[in-house]
């Protein structure tokens, strides 16, 4: 009968100490690769801006992508103030190189909403906007200072196989969801009746053919908050949509051009967006919308809230010019929008003095120093 196999201290009790079992050596190819990584990281980390700095008096910068080609102009925020001083004036440059015009249309304490022209910036192309602070925050441009969009509706006119005017802006959207995708038809209009002649009226006048559908979108500022009332005249039903809410509607009696008045609706100081839906299978002869103050009287000064115009409100990406970018970013979506990625201070601003630190900062000190550490890079 065959000996059986010695059993050795170590393989009967598992927790017993494995003297018997050998460490593994320093490894020189091993460390060489972890500093030739490390190096490759801190550089990478460190790289010089893409595309260079234009202005060097400029402490940040927000990129921005022209998305639609349809866009003459376009709304960007950008900060307000860096480091306790407030932005004084705004250079704006396509492809880094080429000055194009920009101005605020709307502030707060801490936003400044600019209005820049992109008619020469192609689609998917960037953009800059160069911020430079100074004493004096910069006041929000005049209504009819240089630039601004003298076409603030964007009409889109299109065929659906609708049969009636829905009573509902969710009948409506379920309409449009069922559309002649061959004939659309989209233009930027200075005001209603320009709406018409280059939009609906290019359709030809075979009315009686499935329903025509007409959508109306734009950007209103509000200078100061308050309670507003929108009104509508239409020759068939309309709907007003604030902000995606439904603040007036025009019910389907054809023929008659009445001004019909939604209730009060409180804005808050800001940028709304404006949808106008409409369609039927006759002219829009009469198609017109108006705002006032709820509470006006009528020695009142006119309200101030203008259309600013019909571009993309365009999500933009901070850039520090002492500070690197580029590193990670977090994706945040909603439910029918595209992914966008936020800034991290705390991870974009870090430079490669501080990368080195933090990285062997656990190997030198204890867990109170390393957050003091990460609160005073913040």
């Amino acid at each position: 009968m065959p000996a059986l196999p010695a059993i050795s201290q170590t393989q009967r009790n598992p927790a017993a100490p494995r003297d018997s079992l050998r460490t593994p050596r320093f490894c020189l190819p091993h460390f060489a690769f972890f500093l030739f990584s490390l190096c490759h990281f801190v550089c990478t980390a460190t790289a010089a801006h893409t595309p260079p700095w234009r202005e060097d008096d400029a402490p940040f910068r927000v990129a921005a992508i022209k998305e639609n080609s349809d866009d003459r102009f376009v709304l960007l925020d950008i900060p307000a103030n860096h480091f306790s001083k407030p932005v004084d004036h705004l250079h704006a440059f396509r492809n880094n190189d080429t000055r194009i015009p920009a101005k605020i249309v709307f502030r707060t304490d801490d936003t400044l909403t600019a209005l820049v022209d992109v008619r020469d910036v192609a689609r998917d192309a960037f953009f800059h906007v160069y911020a430079f602070v100074g004493s004096d925050p910069i006041p929000v441009a005049p209504a009819d200072a240089q630039p601004f969009d003298p076409r603030p509706l964007r009409a889109t006119t299109y065929r659906t196989s609708g049969q009636e005017m829905p009573d509902t802006p969710a009948g409506f959207l379920l309409m449009a969801q069922r559309r002649d995708r061959r004939n659309v038809i989209t233009a930027d209009c200075a005001n209603f009746d320009e709406v018409m002649e280059r939009t609906v009226r290019r359709l030809g006048r075979s009315w009686d053919r499935p329903m025509t559908a007409l959508e109306i979108a734009t950007w209103l500022v509000v200078p100061e908050p308050g309670r507003y009332q929108f009104r509508l005249r239409n020759g068939g039903a309309a709907f007003l949509l604030l902000n995606g809410d439904l603040a007036a509607q025009k019910p389907d009696t054809p023929g008659d051009n009445q001004w019909f008045t939604g209730p009060p609706v409180a804005l808050p100081a800001g940028i709304h967006r404006v949808e106008l839906l409409t369609g039927g299978k006759r002219n829009f002869a009469a198609l017109e919308m108006r705002w006032r103050r709820a509470e006006r009287r009528d020695d009142d000064p006119p309200s101030t809230a203008l259309l600013v115009t019909a571009g993309n409100y365009l999500p933009g990406r901070l850039e520090l010019r002492d500070e690197t970018t580029g590193l990670f970013a977090s994706a945040t979506m909603e439910i029918g929008e595209s992914y966008r990625f936020a800034r991290k201070n705390f991870i974009f601003g870090i430079r490669c003095f501080f990368l080195l630190k933090q990285i062997f900062l656990p190997f030198f000190g204890n867990s109170a120093n390393q957050s003091t550490f990460i609160n005073s890079c913040n």
